[in-house]
């Protein structure tokens, strides 16, 4: 499921309907 070392909190952001998928909806609110 990891995709090229995708970093711990990148795998909760894929699921978030955001659909970022690379973490700048975790690190942004």
């Amino acid at each position: 499921m990891d995709s090229a070392g995708m970093q711990p909190g990148d795998r909760v952001v894929i699921k978030t309907p955001g659909g970022g998928g690379w973490g700048p909806s975790e690190d942004q609110p």
